[in-house]
């Protein structure tokens, strides 16, 4: 076990190491294979077909359009009472099409809404369980370049199964929420999907046992800033 890992994980590898206690799950996209590898190591792989690769954040990142599939089976998540999603996203330039960037159905999903003015912002959703939150961000736009994106849920320490408050975030504009308290599943057996119905591209995939602060988040936006190529032009 890795220093910084969630007591009773067994993760071999000294990547994605962004943070400490590090992701519990984290997908780069190397390889040129069937197989979706968790780089942390963690045993949480799954399968990945019908992308393309495209110049990363970290490397390489992928291009996905109807005919990809990503996944990773369920069954292998330890229970979440708090956790965070993270992201790189790139709209291809010209774009405007609602898009679920990801979905473990019962548990979590993550979309965006396009404006109906090229003008407006854009809007992302995060659903965890029952609470919701949607905002619009100024920062994210059609023109092709990257932007981190983020979902979260806080769990009151008394009771795991609620969420105390859910948050999102792109880049460095956060959007706190509001109280939530509604109910959620710590943990459940659904399939995560990837760009399930995303025309566009992504990188660095990361899941945290825990909320990220807005400091852990600036911080993870940082180590990828500098690296941020047009990659999804049309």
């Amino acid at each position: 076990m890795t220093i910084g890992d969630t007591v009773g994980e067994q993760c071999e590898s000294e990547l994605c190491l962004y943070l400490d206690p590090p992701p519990i799950a984290c997908y780069e996209f190397e390889e040129d294979s069937d197989m979706l590898l968790d780089e942390r190591g963690c045993g949480r792989d799954g399968s990945i077909s019908g992308v393309t690769k495209v110049p990363g954040v970290h490397g390489s990142g992928i291009r996905v359009a109807d005919t990809s599939a990503i996944t990773v089976p369920g069954g292998v998540w330890p229970n979440l009472p708090s956790l965070t999603i993270t992201a790189w996203i790139a709209i291809p330039a010209d774009k405007s099409v609602d898009a679920l960037l990801f979905r473990k159905e019962g548990h979590f999903d993550i979309s965006l809404k396009a404006p109906p003015d090229p003008m407006k912002n854009w809007k992302l959703t995060c659903v965890v369980g029952d609470n919701t939150l949607s905002a619009e961000y100024p920062v994210l736009s059609a023109n092709g370049a990257w932007n981190m994106i983020s979902c979260g849920c806080v769990a009151p320490p008394d009771n795991p199964a609620l969420c105390a408050s859910i948050f999102s975030s792109v880049n460095v504009a956060f959007n706190p929420g509001d109280d939530s308290n509604i109910s959620k599943p710590e943990e459940n057996d659904a399939t995560l999907e990837i760009a399930p119905d995303f025309d566009g591209c992504v990188d660095s995939v990361q899941v945290w046992s825990r909320a990220l602060t807005d400091a852990e988040l600036v911080a993870l936006y940082n180590f990828g800033k500098d690296m941020m190529p047009s990659p999804c032009g049309g």
